[in-house]
């Protein structure tokens, strides 16, 4: 009897940079010479002694977290009383507004 076996991601690059150097949850220090390193994961509050493939709560350096991009969205509002069509930035809104106007963000992918 032949059992079939999937394999679902592949061997991991080990010549590829750890996950923790682009990571929002990582405190890197580095030392004066190539192999003094030392990394913490702010998430799990630990030192992580080797070079990280996969990571569940990886957050890309890069992107804002969603409450930056809230801070700085502002939102075209359209008011029936008859005044002009403006922008309000988020943290302007008053509990009424943030009932009426709801954030949905957009799924991620091609549009």
């Amino acid at each position: 009897m032949e059992m079939g076996m999937k394999v679902r991601n592949g061997t991991p690059d080990f010549s590829a940079p750890s996950l923790c150097e682009s990571c929002k949850l990582a405190s890197i220090i580095r030392g004066q010479r190539f192999d003094e390193q030392i990394i913490k994961c702010v998430w799990l509050q630990r030192t992580i002694p080797f070079k990280v493939s996969e990571c569940r709560t990886y957050h890309p350096s890069n992107q804002p977290w969603i409450n930056e991009m809230e801070e700085m969205a502002w939102l075209l509002v359209s008011r029936s009383n008859g005044r002009e069509i403006g922008f309000m930035r988020v943290k302007d809104m008053t509990d009424k507004d943030r009932n009426e106007h709801k954030i949905w963000p957009a799924p991620p992918g091609p549009r």
